[in-house]
């Protein structure tokens, strides 16, 4: 037999005699070889061929090594642009069509679309839109391009607000808006740029405030207290604060989204 060749039992019917009766038959399943496959041998007389030994070898599939992700840190503004009564409003829309819209798409749908869209063209290009996250959209720009120009800063965003108000139509929506500036990290991973940092997580929570229950139903602009000192804005608007749990206590300015 050739060194290295595997051979296999062929399956075999051998005969069993038992007393008192004829012959039985059993069979004795094949066994199958394991094949596996085997590195290129060396040519005879290589000094690879004196050291082989009688053992087969083998190598496995080469696996491909990780990089390392992108990431980069800056001082930024973060701009959270809330359609409030999105969730109540797309409620009343599911009750009033079938649950599985067996009707086709409701229009209210198409609302909706237009009322982000508004906000998404708005804040552009003093500010770029980083994700749609449902009823909001999440916006950054760097800190020394506004800087300094509250007054500016503010006006941008009451046009913003006047446009999601012109397509609003029959929506019983309000936009609030939430402003702070902080240090964030943009990571790149495949394809996408996450934003993260502190201050991210802060701007988020500024989301579920009390700002509605001690202005009534108006629409809003809260800048924190180090978006209103990078913009110039400290005596803008009402003071106010909010308080929680994992954050702490966050200060700012509540200004009027209806005031030209």
């Amino acid at each position: 037999m050739r060194s290295g060749a595997m051979s296999a039992k062929r399956a075999t019917w051998t005969p069993r005699a038992t007393a008192g009766s004829s012959s039985t038959i059993m069979i004795v399943p094949a066994i199958r070889p394991l094949i596996l496959a085997r590195c290129p041998t060396p040519s005879r007389g290589s000094p690879r061929a004196a050291r082989r030994t009688s053992k087969a070898q083998y190598h496995l599939p080469a696996m491909g090594i990780p990089t390392q992700t992108d990431a980069s840190s800056s001082n930024g503004y973060l701009l959270l642009a809330d359609i409030s009564g999105y969730t109540g409003f797309l409620t009343s829309v599911e009750q009033a069509h079938d649950v599985d819209f067996s009707g086709g798409i409701p229009a209210a749908y198409t609302v909706l679309g237009e009322l982000l869209d508004s906000v998404v063209e708005g804040v552009e290009p003093e500010f770029g839109v980083a994700k749609l996250e449902g009823d909001a959209v999440f916006a950054t720009a760097p800190a020394e391009a506004l800087d300094g120009h509250g007054a500016a800063v503010v006006s941008h965003l009451q046009d913003v607000h006047r446009a999601f108000r012109a397509r609003r139509t029959e929506a019983k929506t309000a936009q609030d808006l939430v402003l702070h500036r902080g240090r964030v990290v943009r990571q790149t991973v495949g394809s996408r740029t996450e934003i993260l940092g502190p201050a991210v997580n802060v701007a988020h929570r500024l989301l579920k405030n009390s700002i509605h229950a001690r202005i009534g139903a108006r629409p809003y602009l809260f800048v924190t207290d180090a978006a209103a000192t990078g913009l110039g804005l400290m005596q803008a608007g009402l003071e106010h604060h909010e308080e929680y749990a994992d954050v702490g206590s966050i200060r700012g300015r509540i200004v009027d989204l209806t005031e030209d």
